[in-house]
């Protein structure tokens, strides 16, 4: 996905938004949330970065000397350091480790659905339950249920859980993902929405790279870039596994750019707070040696990373994404990349796709909290990958029958065969082994099936 093609998503958004509003929409907050200097924000970051190879016993102002560059990242534990670097720096040592593009490498990857009125209040208020009382849902009495197959909040979702089998996977895993703690590297979240509530990580946890804090608080306006992209991506997580934690990481500008060292940064952070799952709905044209030392980092401590695969509609998946086939990767059993595809299975204009893309969800108008109190819908592989995200940290809150190395495996085998579908077929083996079914998934790796 090019940033060209991110900033025309923003213009029809904001053309959206003009037409079908008419106004400005305000950030409604039911609370003050605290502030807690976390790190300084990286707003004087360089264009470039070096990623280089460091020993255990290596001093941080050695290295510095060495390249001619101020450190970005420091992990001697995991043997990596990440530097920035401006044309000062040693252009023979530079050369040979490879200076990359560090600034704007990486985009959201959604689009806000402006649907059938596009945005309401939030409906239902804050809390429901699940008919019969057979299954408690959403940790902290927030959010969520089924009716007679609805899913109570957002009605709108139903036919996408119905066709992935999200209430018999949520019947058979009663534990709804707790324990697990899911990190949503993103633009941020609505910290204040009501949809939230007992679903997030203590404020001390979380971290926002952009400003520099404790605070990864969504900013902008909505219609615009990225504002509310991330509240969507975590709430599907949290739909699919209810009780799960999510430890927002915010690394996305207002409008959905981040820097590659950011990212990396980020996802070292997720791991030191014991994460079992990262998603990353965004994705960048060129590789990031940052970000696949800190993506290495995290499968090889057995942290599952989720990427989506970019909404260019080309032969081509974003990275990181298109270094997540397990066939070829050095990321192990621990990666997965996800595409998307339409409620009749049929691949969605948009979605990126080739040989290595490892499934597809369904990513195309998925309703979640927006925001201000209110929800609407975004489309987009990001609305895909946490679909698998929330689909394993379902599976990791359960005792299994199977090795955890062995869940991403199971996620694709026990998918739906999408290349039945006529629209399909000239996508045949690029489209991965299938489509997300939550309940063949679940049924599989407890030992249901």
């Amino acid at each position: 996905m090019t940033l060209k093609m991110g900033l025309k998503m923003q213009k029809r958004s904001v053309t959206g938004l003009i037409s079908l509003l008419g106004l400005s929409l305000l950030l409604i907050s039911c609370g003050k949330l605290s502030t807690v200097l976390a790190e300084p924000a990286e707003t004087s970051v360089t264009d470039y970065s070096v990623t280089v190879a460091i020993d255990k016993d290596a001093q941080q102002s050695d290295i510095e000397n060495q390249y001619g560059g101020s450190v970005l990242l420091w992990h001697p534990e995991e043997g990596f350091a990440v530097l920035g670097v401006d044309s000062g720096g040693n252009k023979s040592l530079i050369k040979t480790a490879k200076l990359e593009p560090n600034k704007n490498r990486f985009l959201a990857g959604g689009e806000l659905a402006w649907i059938n009125g596009g945005v309401s209040a939030w409906a239902g208020g804050s809390v429901s339950a699940w008919a019969g009382g057979s299954v408690s849902a959403w940790a902290g009495g927030s959010v969520s249920a089924w009716a007679g197959g609805v899913y109570i909040p957002l009605p709108q979702n139903t036919f996408k859980w119905q066709r992935m089998n999200l209430e018999a996977a949520q019947t058979m895993a009663k534990n709804l993902g707790a324990g697990v703690k899911v990190a949503v590297i993103d633009s941020g979240i609505d910290l204040y929405h009501p949809a939230f509530k007992g679903g997030l990580v203590a404020q001390s946890q979380m971290r926002d790279y952009v400003d520099g804090d404790t605070n990864p608080q969504e900013q902008g306006r909505l219609g615009i870039g990225a504002y509310g992209h991330g509240t969507n991506v975590a709430s599907i997580v949290l739909q699919v596994a209810p009780k799960a934690k999510i430890l927002p990481l915010r690394v996305l500008r207002p409008d959905g750019s981040g820097d590659a060292s950011v990212v990396a940064k980020a996802i070292m952070y997720a791991i030191s707070q014991n994460v079992k799952v990262i998603n990353l709905s965004l994705g960048s044209d060129v590789p990031s040696a940052a970000v696949s030392a800190a993506v290495k980092a995290a499968t090889d401590k057995g942290i599952f990373v989720v990427a989506s695969s970019g909404n260019g509609g080309s032969l081509q998946i974003t990275y990181p994404a298109n270094e997540f086939n397990q066939d070829t990767n050095t990321f192990g059993k621990f990666s997965v990349s996800v595409g998307s595809v339409n409620e009749n299975d049929n691949k969605s204009g948009f979605s990126n796709y080739g040989a290595n893309l490892e499934m597809v969800a369904l990513g195309e108008v998925v309703y979640g909290p927006v925001p201000g109190r209110r929800q609407g819908a975004w489309t987009g592989t990001s609305m895909a990958a946490p679909m698998v995200s929330g689909a394993l940290a379902l599976a990791l809150g359960e005792s299994l029958s199977v090795a955890e190395a062995e869940l991403s495996h199971k996620l694709k085998s026990r998918s739906a065969n999408i290349y039945r579908q006529d629209k399909n077929l000239i996508y045949e083996d690029l489209l991965g082994e299938g489509r997300l079914d939550l309940g063949a998934f679940i049924a599989e790796v407890m030992g249901l099936d």
